[in-house]
């Protein structure tokens, strides 16, 4: 019986399906493959590292890791035991040692990727707080999900690292085993292997069964002269191996991305852009990014870079071209690392290149609109994403790479945005024209709360300042939601009325406005036989879609507009029937599918059920209980 991982589990029911039918009917073959990711501040020896575990080798006079080096280490695992049956194979292991440099933190999120065994690396000469060991556990958890973490303390020749190892481990309950070596004498190396050896055995990939056809397209990719196909490409090959499901396609590219052997994003819902991106081969791709990162002469020129730059900064063997050139620099801009000049053609601005300096703004305070976010850890990469992507309002190209200016309205409104990484919150600062500085604000936020809900497992507090107090805006909310009047803020002593705390925060009705027409349309299908439907209601939606045009509200509607509106709601529910009806039947077959590969006992009772619940789940609408009259 095949051995299912917890991620293939909670892929699309389908999919499942398809990977199950593939190898069920032809040859398999265990992948035995992993990847080991290396992180942790610059300078703490995770280079030093890599070298005593794959040649144990040592050298004193170690470059540092300008992005990410990556290496092949043929791990032996010894003995086990799996379906009864006795392996001593090797394991080819992928290794990521990721520079600890301040500046490269804002990328390296791109290929931090779950189905990974992390080792966190420390310098036993540094403070816990100087090595910014919870910042890493953090964004280890929010990019690499529940991959088993080693916390390895390095330099311990030298000194000793002392903390507090049950607090950790109950507070991030990945963390494994804490390990304390010596790079330069060797000592703690073998202890280290082994705990490596045993956590990339626990990883469930490891052992997990491909079809042949897989295999052979893998190694296709891997032998493939190409740094990047696009998808259709992709799909082509996948047709030559005989691997023709479209699913089984996407599943298959999702666990060579995880495994570190291509870079592909179509799963990724962070990026606006990277769904349309390519296949890639990672190495070309990192080099390329870090190469220009690391660049002194664009440091130097405040992160301006111009496309023909790429020529001296590039590899001319392996970017030989303008089109290389022009492919990297649409990778940051979908990276949201960079954007363009709309002035200045081919010109572009990398945020993290900024001088950190903050300009003097003379920035008027006294009566602006202010607000916070505040982190349980800040990524560099929040505010730099920020500034690419509110690059079309900045004011008079006013940034820094911790800050920006940006204006509205011809200038009737400019904002100060700044985050202090330390301290790991955002400052928001709104003046101007009083009538549109709510509407600015709600514009900025909206972006924040974008790039806030792609880190996954980020804890974000919103704060209203009010004289000495911070606010917290969403218990405001909540408040008033239940009907109450005022608030008592923390460290005051005066009750203050909640109404007129949340006048500037809270968006117009207007715009909230926008967000509900399509829960009026779903409450239309909840009504459908409902006779009584009224005229009335149907003026509502009608005007709440003229706000949304950006028409003034509350005007009537003439017979022809609504029998037209009348029309479309209608073709609308014969639509949504249809999709009802196809679900149903495609839910039917998966069942019988999945019953059917059950009773043959290609897959187990368990995962029948799990799979069986998935399928209702993610292919049945929710019956609605509630309509008693």
């Amino acid at each position: 019986m095949p051995l299912l991982s917890d991620e293939l589990l909670q892929e699309k029911a389908w999919m499942i399906y398809h990977y199950l039918k593939d190898i069920s009917t032809q040859d398999k073959r265990y992948l035995n493959e992993a990847k080991l990711i290396l992180v942790g501040e610059g300078a703490v020896g995770k280079t030093s590292l890599v070298n005593r575990l794959i040649s144990n080798n040592f050298d004193e006079k170690e470059i540092k890791t300008e992005g990410i080096n990556r290496n092949l280490w043929r791990l032996p695992l010894g003995e086990i035991e799996h379906d009864g049956r006795i392996f001593n194979d090797i394991v080819r292991v992928n290794v990521w040692d990721f520079g600890g440099q301040e500046i490269m933190h804002s990328t390296h999120q791109f290929f931090l990727t779950k189905r990974s065994v992390y080792i966190l690396v420390l310098d036993a000469r540094r403070g816990e707080q100087e090595s910014r060991l919870e910042y890493w556990l953090k964004l280890i958890h929010s990019f690499g999900g529940n991959s088993p973490i080693i916390i390895t303390i390095n330099k311990s020749d030298e000194n000793s690292l002392d903390l507090n190892h049950p607090f950790l481990k109950s507070k991030y309950p990945q963390i494994q085993v804490f390990c304390t070596i010596s790079c330069k004498t060797g000592n703690g190396i073998s202890e280290l292997k082994k705990e490596i050896t045993a956590q990339v055995s626990s990883l469930k990939d490891v052992k997990i069964p491909l079809p042949q056809t897989w295999f052979e397209l893998k190694d296709g990719l891997e032998a493939l002269e190409n740094n990047y196909i696009n998808y259709t490409h992709y799909e082509q090959l996948c047709n030559e191996y005989k691997i023709t499901e479209l699913d089984s396609q996407k599943t298959l590219l999702s666990l060579l991305h995880d495994l570190g052997i291509v870079l592909s994003f179509q799963d990724d819902d962070r990026f606006d852009r990277l769904k349309e991106t390519s296949v890639l081969n990672p190495a070309w791709v990192t080099k390329g990014v870090y190469k220009i990162i690391n660049n002194n002469t664009l440091f130097q020129n405040k992160g301006k870079l111009q496309l023909s730059d790429l020529s001296d900064i590039l590899d001319k063997q392996s970017y030989p071209t303008k089109k290389e050139h022009q492919f990297i620099i649409d990778m940051m801009q979908k990276f949201e690392l960079c954007f363009s000049f709309d002035d200045e053609k081919h010109c572009y601005l990398i945020p993290e290149l900024l001088q950190k300096s903050e300009p003097d703004l003379n920035w008027e305070t006294e009566n602006s609109l202010a607000f916070q976010y505040h982190y349980d850890v800040l990524p560099h990469s929040v505010i730099s994403r920020f500034i690419v992507r509110m690059n079309q309002y900045i004011s008079k190209q006013t940034y820094w790479r911790t800050g920006v200016v940006l204006a509205y309205q011809n200038d009737s409104n400019k904002a100060l945005i700044k985050a202090d990484i330390e301290d790991k919150k955002i400052y928001i600062s709104v003046n101007g024209a009083a009538s549109t500085r709510r509407e600015f604000l709600a514009i900025i936020r909206r972006d924040f709360e974008h790039i806030n809900s792609t880190i996954k497992g980020l804890k974000v507090e919103e704060k209203i300042p009010y004289k000495t107090a911070l606010i917290d805006y969403q218990h405001l909310l909540r408040l008033e939601k239940l009907g109450e009047e005022y608030t008592i803020p923390e460290s005051l002593e005066e009750r203050v009325l909640i109404k007129t705390l949340l006048a500037g925060y809270k968006e117009n009705t207007n715009n909230q406005n926008k967000n509900s027409i399509d829960a009026d349309v779903v409450n239309i299908f909840q009504n459908i036989g409902d006779a009584n439907m009224s005229d009335n209601k149907i003026r509502d939606i009608g005007n709440k879609a003229n706000v949304q045009q950006g028409v003034a509200g509350n005007a009537t509607i003439n017979p022809e507009t609504k029998a037209a509106k009348t029309s479309i709601f209608e073709n609308k529910i014969t639509l949504a029937l249809l999709v009802l009806v196809a679900l149903v039947i495609l839910t039917l077959v998966l069942i019988f599918s999945i019953t059917s590969l059950c009773n043959n006992k290609v897959l187990s009772e368990k995962s029948c059920q799990i799979l069986m619940q998935e399928i209702v789940q993610k292919t049945m609408p929710p019956l609605n209980t509630n309509n008693s009259k």
